[in-house]
């Protein structure tokens, strides 16, 4: 009986106690005359749907996209799961089928195709730019049988971030480019200004519909020098230069949105200006400065360009026996920030300007080769490097006040030759610095105080001269370089804690200018012999 039993079993494929349905089934079927090979397919369905009842075996999610880990993701797409067998369309929703960023969960719409056994989740939205994601298979959905996933399945990706645009030529004359500058407003529209055989030119970016052509703005006999570029938020945008003659004079464009203007400033040549710097604040209004010498005084002298005029220039320090110079200025739409070096203390001092008068801030003792950035919370970051050692790159940070007692060292990797800074809202600050024969280093520190790499393992990140750094809203931190390959680039991502892999934007080129707005769109420039290549750092 046993061996009956499962012979049986083995040989129709059906459990004993469904011969009695069967037998049935057979003397119904014979006794209406029904063909033979209609009963055996009649047969076969019924004892399919009898055995429904009896699958057990769960079912399994056998391929995915995207794959789990997979790195630089389309922000557009469907997020798939392939099934080893039909699954209930009905189980199958917004419920079981989960994407997150670690946080929010994204809406959209699940579908199903039997035939390919494939759910797909479709985003309401383009996914966000450089961010993880999160993808959950609960145990909600089921077979046909109603059996449902022994165990979630989960996995995530991460989307791509933006990326530069084929490098195009933005100028049209073909002599020689001697000085560069870039700035952004925050609406993405770009000012680039150049000095071109004693002529000053420009060329305006908008995000739509993108450069505007090259526009010539100044002309002189006289050799041009120290061309200083400043953009507000807003995009109004100053200019400023040295005219070299028997005595130099400075001269200054601005932009106020559409065109250029000659603002020409009070700076008699008989106090032999140089070394200009400027800044521009959110109403189109501007503070000068810029290095003195009468022969009997060195100083740092400053003008203010408000309501349409210059006022009288001023000093904003000055000695009878030893130098100041290298002014730099920033400012954060409203206040400004200047610094530069005094030899009289053998250092760096600095000085805040509220809208109404200056204040004595800060001094930094043995230091040299100042730089300063605001942000438009009111925040600042100095830079500078040590003077008696010339090996590292120090800061001093502004919030509502200088911190701390003294200058902080950032990075210690080595004799600097050229570096940068940055910072954002967070806020976080950035420098960047090229070292000894080409060596990229970076580091950072936070609102707390504290440092990203201890100053004497900054991170390396590539190989080149003349960097530059920006940092968006989001930490997203933009790195360019003259690269032995080209004009390179880095990105630091927050998430991961991680610098990528240097990537050549445009193959020969030097001088690299960067600007970048606060999402973090950008656009760099630089000089390839006669010509100004331009590419942008897009969606």
């Amino acid at each position: 009986m046993d061996r009956r039993m499962k012979g049986n079993k083995g040989c129709i494929g059906f459990g004993w106690r469904f011969i009695p349905i069967v037998v049935l089934l057979l003397a119904v079927l014979l006794f209406t005359g029904c063909p033979p090979m209609e009963l055996r397919k009649f047969i076969e369905e019924r004892v399919e749907e009898a055995n429904k009842g009896h699958d057990t075996s769960p079912p399994e999610v056998i391929s995915i996209s995207p794959l789990d880990g997979a790195k630089d993701v389309e922000r557009e797409l469907n997020i798939t799961a392939t099934f080893s067998e039909e699954m209930d369309e009905a189980t199958i929703n917004t419920t079981t089928f989960l994407v997150e960023d670690g946080a929010n969960a994204i809406s959209g719409t699940v579908s199903y195709n039997s035939s390919s056994k494939k759910a797909t989740f479709t985003p309401d939205n383009p996914l966000e730019l450089l961010k993880t994601y999160f993808v959950t298979i609960t145990t909600g959905v089921k077979d046909l049988a109603g059996n449902g996933l022994a165990q979630e399945k989960t996995w995530s990706f991460t989307t791509r971030y933006r990326r530069w645009t084929e490098p195009e030529k933005i100028n049209s004359l073909g002599n020689i480019i001697e000085e560069l500058q870039i700035g952004m407003a925050e609406n993405g529209k770009a000012v680039v200004v150049w000095e071109d055989s004693n002529n000053i030119y420009s060329n305006i970016f908008s995000p739509n519909p993108g450069w505007s052509g090259e526009s010539w703005v100044y002309g002189t006999a006289d050799t041009l020098s120290n061309l200083n570029l400043s953009v507000s938020s807003t995009g109004y945008a100053f200019a400023i230069w040295e005219e070299l003659s028997t005595n130099d004079e400075i001269s200054a464009m601005r932009y106020n949105g559409s065109s250029w203007e000659e603002v020409t400033p009070p700076f008699g040549s008989d106090t032999n200006p140089t070394h200009p710097s400027i800044a521009v604040d959110d109403d189109g209004n501007a503070i000068a400065v810029w290095e003195l010498n009468d022969g009997n005084e060195f100083g740092i002298a400053c003008s203010e360009y408000y309501g349409g005029t210059w006022n009288e220039p001023y000093n904003l320090s000055f000695s009878s026996y030893d130098r100041q110079f290298s002014p730099k200025i920033a400012s954060d739409g409203y206040n400004y920030i200047a610094v530069w070096e005094d030899w009289t203390i053998e250092g760096i001092k600095a000085r805040r300007y509220d809208g109404e008068s200056w204040y004595d801030e800060m001094s930094a003792y043995d230091m040299e080769a100042p730089g300063i950035a605001m942000s438009p919370e009111g925040r600042a970051l100095a830079g500078f490097v040590d003077a008696t050692t010339w090996t590292d790159i120090y800061i001093r940070i502004y919030d509502d006040g200088w911190q701390g007692s003294g200058a902080e060292l950032l990075i210690s990797k080595g004799q600097p030759n050229n570096g940068w800074i940055a910072l954002n809202a967070t806020p976080v600050y950035w420098g960047i610095v090229e070292v000894g024969d080409g060596d990229i280093y970076v580091n950072r520190r936070d609102s707390a105080g504290n440092l990203w790499r201890d100053p004497s393992d900054s991170e390396w990140i590539g190989y080149g001269w003349n960097p530059q750094i920006a940092v968006d809203d989001s930490d997203r931190v933009v790195a360019v370089w003259e690269g032995n390959d080209g004009i390179t680039f880095s990105l630091y991502n927050p998430d991961e804690d991680f610098w990528s892999e240097p990537v050549v934007i445009g193959q020969w080129g030097s001088y690299p200018q960067l600007a970048m707005n606060r999402d973090g769109f950008a656009i760099v420039v630089w000089i390839d012999g006669s010509d100004i290549m331009a590419s942008e750092f897009m969606e």
